[in-house]
This record gives structure tokens, C-alpha cells and sequence, in this order.
């Protein structure tokens, strides 16, 4: 069985391994347990997605005031929906300050990666989908 984490309501749901996420509803809202689209974190959520997921998790840090995030929200938004073996998130400083003052965010954007609940890489700066990619496959194999 494999842990997800509800992107809507937040609760814990097993899905059977082999299983593709995307086919199965949360037991609880009934939201798919895998959109394609980035979750939206938050000081509420932010633990449970990190801790609680089997898939590694990776938070594109943001400011709606910023630029560079803007620009790189539809690459990002891409590699989310071609990929079903990682859970895409966002957190927006301003919307989320605690947990960006306890990730230590110094500027944004950024790419933090998470598995097994623990920070495994975290790059900073404008990405195109290409940088993205590559980033993720080094990081992926470093944990492998």
C-alpha cells in the first residue's frame, strides 16, 4: 500500500500499490488523490504532505509579488502534470510564513525536495522546464 495525502482535505489514504492515484477518490471529500495540478500548502498542511506522503514531495516556493515565479509557474505547472510518481506542491511565503521561516526560505522562487519526511536537495532561481527536468532526475537518482 502506498500513502497519499489528500491535496484537498488532507487526510491519509492507502491505495493498494500498482494502483494509479489519479483512479482513486479520497474516502473522505472524494477529491481525486492525484490531480496532475501542484497542491497548494500551507501552515496547516504543509506537515502532513511532508511527513505523511510514501511519494516524494516537491514544494515550489513562492510569492505572488515575485516575477521569476510567475514565469516559471507553467513550466513547473508541465513537469506536475506529466509526472504521476512525485506529489507537486506550492507554498506561498506570504500566505504561509511560519513554514517558510521554519524551511529557512531566503529568496524565491524555490525547489525543495522531500522523502521519507526529510529535505533531500533545494535549488533557488528562475527554472525552464529543461533545468526543472534535469533537476529533478539528479535529485530522484540520489536517493535511489
Amino acid at each position: 500500500m502506498t500513502q497519499y495525502v489528500c491535496p484537498k482535505c488532507c487526510k491519509v489514504q492507502s491505495v493498494p500499490d500498482g494502483v494509479r492515484a489519479v483512479l482513486i477518490k479520497c474516502g473522505a471529500c472524494e477529491e481525486a488523490l492525484h490531480t496532475f495540478k501542484p497542491a497548494e500548502l500551507n501552515d496547516d498542511n504543509i506537515e502532513a504532505f511532508i511527513t505523511q506522503s510514501d511519494l516524494p514531495v516537491v514544494v515550489k516556493v513562492e510569492a505572488q509579488w515575485c516575477g521569476p515565479c510567475k514565469m516559471m509557474k507553467p513550466a513547473f505547472d508541465q513537469v506536475a502534470a506529466e509526472t504521476d510518481t512525485l506529489l507537486f506542491t506550492t507554498l506561498d511565503i506570504e500566505k504561509a510564513p511560519e513554514s517558510a521561516a521554519e524551511l529557512g526560505i531566503r529568496g524565491v522562487p524555490a525547489i525543495i525536495f522531500f522523502y521519507g519526511g526529510k529535505e533531500v536537495a533545494r535549488d533557488s532561481g528562475l527554472k525552464n522546464i529543461h533545468q526543472i527536468k534535469q533537476w529533478l532526475v539528479q535529485t530522484v537518482q540520489s536517493i535511489s
